[in-house]
């Protein structure tokens, strides 16, 4: 999840997700709510233009199976949202989201539900760009059978990126942070950050020296 949350630190939503999470209602709800609205807050919104660098490890980017297995349903049963957060979701957003539109039958997503590979705002979020350079680790418990590999959570197919500057693969489950060749490699990614914002500095003070020259 902390991959996913920093995925949408750097996403331009604009109406992806709104659009993706209400489908056929998504016009009329989206009329029928205040622009300062918590559920418009919650999935429109602009990338964070402090974040430089993003290193996704072991991100679930388009879900995981074992969310909709017993193993998440254990887990669904035993979490439960804010009362905060669920009283301040609109009846008209409930009915929106209900089986059958039964307001009775709604149940307030959790970070489980969340990870689901058909949940329609991961298939929403797949859809739009990454607003910052990002690299990928990822794990295939040793057993070298990439692109079908799996970290034991994660599946390789969720976690690869396109678009990523670079992939290491760890042998490794889905604990691939603790792995030493991951610890390197985010050692090496820093390094080269740090060497690009060390570049930039030295390029501005130059450019300075030379206007006052001029």
């Amino acid at each position: 999840m902390g991959g996913l949350l920093s995925r949408l630190q750097v996403t331009n939503t604009e109406r992806v997700l709104w659009d993706g999470v209400f489908g056929a209602r998504a016009d009329t709800l989206y009329a029928s709510q205040p622009q300062d609205s918590l559920i418009k807050q919650t999935l429109i919104f602009s990338a964070n233009p402090t974040v430089e660098r993003v290193v996704f490890v072991a991100t679930p980017h388009r879900g995981s199976s074992l969310s909709t297995g017993g193993i998440g349903a254990l887990g669904m049963s035993l979490i439960r949202l804010p009362f905060k957060v669920v009283s301040a979701i609109p009846k008209s957003v409930i009915a929106a989201l209900a089986p059958n539109n039964d307001p009775r039958k709604f149940r307030p997503p959790t970070s489980i539900s969340g990870l689901s590979p058909q949940n329609p705002m991961l298939l929403a979020l797949d859809k739009l760009p990454i607003e910052a350079p990002h690299n990928s680790i990822i794990g295939d418990r040793g057993r070298g059978d990439t692109p079908k590999s799996s970290d034991g959570v994660v599946p390789y197919w969720s976690s690869h990126l396109d678009t990523a500057q670079s992939e290491l693969i760890v042998p490794t489950d889905h604990g691939a942070m603790n792995h030493p060749k991951a610890v390197q490699e985010m050692r090496r990614i820093l390094l080269e950050e740090v060497g690009k914002g060390n570049a930039q500095k030295s390029a501005k003070k130059t450019r300075r020296g030379i206007a006052k020259v001029q």
